[in-house]
């Protein structure tokens, strides 16, 4: 995107915040934003020295919480030991929510090129593949978007669900 998208955004939409991924393309277009304070770095599958640099310049952490089950609770990434620590000592301004699946899945990274195993899909096929969230909710900010692209019928009911599970923490 370009300054002017969010300009576009910020004006027709009133949007608030923005994430993006932590890589030196984003760094660079956005490290003189008017819009940095608005702006949280995405923990992706890695926790890596570009998401550390984002931390410094942007606002904080948007919580893929998706992405921290998958890759630092589950297939323990050796990057994602401390990451309780960055939670707590940064702001966490947004969050993504998707699902887990029992099923890892093989994909090649589109941004590394190589192959990786996943548990986090954007598509839910049953509700309980957001039972995780119930045991890291207390680390949810406000602000928690659906990453998933089912039917809005269907994110209407994962909206419900969510909300039993976050207001019984």
């Amino acid at each position: 995107m370009s300054e002017d998208e969010l300009d576009y955004l910020v004006e027709k939409y009133k949007v608030k915040v923005f994430n993006l991924h932590s890589n030196e393309d984003s760094i660079k277009r956005f490290r003189n934003s008017k819009y940095k304070d608005a702006i949280y770095a995405e923990n992706m599958e890695e926790i890596n020295d570009d998401f550390f640099r984002s931390l410094e310049i942007f606002s904080g952490i948007c919580l893929d919480i998706s992405h921290w089950e998958d890759f630092g609770l589950i297939q323990k990434e050796h990057s994602y030991e401390g990451f309780e620590k960055l939670l707590e000592t940064n702001k966490v301004g947004c969050s993504h929510v998707s699902a887990i699946t029992k099923k890892i899945r093989v994909y090649k990274n589109y941004r590394t090129k190589k192959d990786m195993k996943q548990y986090s899909r954007h598509f839910l096929h049953d509700l309980s593949e957001l039972d995780y969230i119930k045991k890291i909710a207390d680390y949810l900010p406000n602000l928690v978007s659906i990453e998933l692209e089912n039917s809005f019928e269907e994110q209407v009911k994962v909206k419900k669900y969510l909300d039993a599970i976050i207001n019984q923490s």
